[in-house]
């Protein structure tokens, strides 16, 4: 794979990834064929029902209860702009959910490789930026993008958030921003990047406008609370579901190094579980190179932002590489090394476009663990 200019390099990039989900998708196929099982139950298993709910149902008025009083697990737990997409693909096509769904995620995917690369390049050239492109659609936890998930919007904005804010377009940083604090709760990262790079443009170049994106980044997660206030009457509806139904809060990382500490411990009797152990450690080495490395501002918080939420997050360990999905600038050390050594990226490459099929028919027909 050769990096090219123009449009043949931005081509490079979607056709990489149009492929891996085509090999995704085949395989997830197959699954079904063996199982006897229907292909729109596999690519909405897990969140993906919960997105059907909220695309088909919408949110409940009232928050379900457990016989504690404590909050249930319910569709409030989810953000709004992945399903509401689907949804109206599903008004405009005619398709049902599943159909609906995966063709959004394949999509924003597609433009989320052609940011990514376009992200990069701005930095390290085409050659690095297609590589890092190519892996992220590659990399193991990559089947994601094929199922009813919505990290694939979710990178594709985040990609588009960090590409405005290296060129200085402020406001188009922070529109894009706002959308993706409406689809995952991980945008705020994007609100913090926005704020610590305009505050260096205002510090260094008087550069008031740069505030617009600090103050647009949030609106996609204000108004869903405020909306989610008024139908509910709970302004905490969000996270009273997310602390009491998933047991999913804040912790500072307590439980992340709990839990690092059992699986060491008995690393035998959790194999699985010095899975997790090693995706962190990985993370965190690829991390510090990104670091080393003296990125951009924009980059380099983003990267920091994800690792440090991810481990900050209780009960969220066993979600842990689906959340670094979007973190494509970890990504960006490892493409700058390899690609010089093309043969070498293009095997890993196959080799983790071989994993990432692998590792999506086991999750979605033998796992009873969501990814």
């Amino acid at each position: 794979m050769t990096a090219r200019g123009g449009g043949g390099f931005l081509l490079s990039a979607v056709a990489v990834h149009l492929v891996s989900r085509a090999v995704c998708l085949a395989a997830l196929a197959a699954a079904a064929a063996v199982t006897d099982r229907d292909l729109a139950a596999l690519v909405t298993v897990f969140d993906g029902a919960w997105y059907q709910t909220v695309a088909t149902d919408g949110y409940p008025r009232e928050l379900p209860l457990q016989a504690d009083g404590t909050v249930a697990m319910n569709s409030t737990g989810f953000f709004p702009l992945y399903p509401l997409l689907a949804r109206g693909v599903t008004a405009v096509t005619g398709l049902g959910f599943a159909a609906a769904a995966v063709l959004v995620s394949t999509v924003a995917g597609a433009c989320a490789a052609a940011l990514v690369a376009l992200c990069v390049r701005h930095v390290h050239g085409p050659r690095v930026g297609l590589w890092t492109a190519a892996l992220w659609s590659l990399q193991p936890t990559a089947f994601l993008l094929s199922l009813a998930y919505s990290e694939a919007l979710f990178t594709a904005l985040a990609a588009g958030t960090l590409l405005a804010l290296l060129r200085g377009h402020w406001a188009s940083a922070g529109l894009v921003a706002a959308l993706a604090t409406a689809t995952r709760p991980t945008g705020v990262v994007l609100a913090v990047v926005a704020a610590g790079c305009a505050a260096v443009a205002v510090a260094r170049h008087g550069q008031v406008r740069a505030l617009l994106a600090p103050l647009l980044a949030p609106l996609g997660l204000l108004v869903h609370t405020l909306w989610l206030a008024q139908h509910t009457g709970r302004y905490d509806a969000y996270s009273v579901t997310q602390r009491e139904g998933w047991d999913v809060h804040l912790d500072g990382g307590r439980d992340t190094a709990s839990r690092v500490v059992a699986f060491l411990a008995q690393p035998s009797e959790r194999p699985l579980g010095l899975a997790l152990v090693a995706v962190l450690v990985v993370s965190l080495v690829l991390l510090v190179l990104l670091l080393r490395d003296r990125p951009p501002l924009a980059l380099a918080l983003y990267g920091l932002g994800m690792v440090a939420l991810g481990v900050a997050t209780h009960n969220a360990f066993g979600a842990y590489p689906r959340f670094l999905l979007p973190a494509f600038v970890l990504l960006v050390p490892l493409a700058a090394r390899l690609a010089p050594r093309p043969r070498l990226a293009t095997a890993l490459a196959v080799l983790s476009a071989v994993v990432m099929a692998g590792a999506g028919v086991y999750v979605t027909t033998v796992s009873s663990y969501n990814p």
